[in-house]
């Protein structure tokens, strides 16, 4: 996404580069915090960690659900691929910039943190992981 500072042939020249990388490249209509894909990613793990706080189902009963409706990693797999420390971070950064009481980190996440259990680098995180 430009701004009125950044000119068309900048915006251009951005989109081929990511175009080269096989990236896909969507422009933002307005400036908002997050890309749209950490937007949308947000949305899921956010609702995942508070299924599994509210005793709804377990990480891997959220996964096993996710998995079998879109064939994809589900959210607790991403959170630990991603790792938990860096997922806590930017659940911190979302909160700080909105404010929003529903954006404010998941206690089952700080928690995690705190243990240092923060996913397949350290062997533990939602799942345990072999030492290889």
């Amino acid at each position: 996404m430009g701004n009125q500072w950044t000119s068309k042939e900048t915006l251009k020249k951005a989109e081929e580069l990511g175009k080269t990388l096989n990236m896909v490249v969507v422009r933002a209509k307005k400036e908002t915090t997050g890309i749209i894909l950490n937007r949308l990613l947000k949305g899921l793990l956010n609702t995942a960690l508070d299924t599994v706080e509210r005793g709804i189902a377990d990480p891997e009963e959220v996964d096993k659900t996710w998995s079998a409706a879109t064939g994809m990693l589900g959210p607790f797999a991403i959170m630990d691929l991603i790792g938990l420390d860096v997922v806590l971070a930017a659940e911190n950064f979302w909160y700080k910039e909105t404010g929003e009481p529903n954006d404010k980190p998941r206690k089952i996440l700080i928690e995690k943190v705190n243990k240092g259990e923060l996913g397949s680098k350290t062997g533990k995180g939602f799942y345990t992981y072999q030492k290889k």
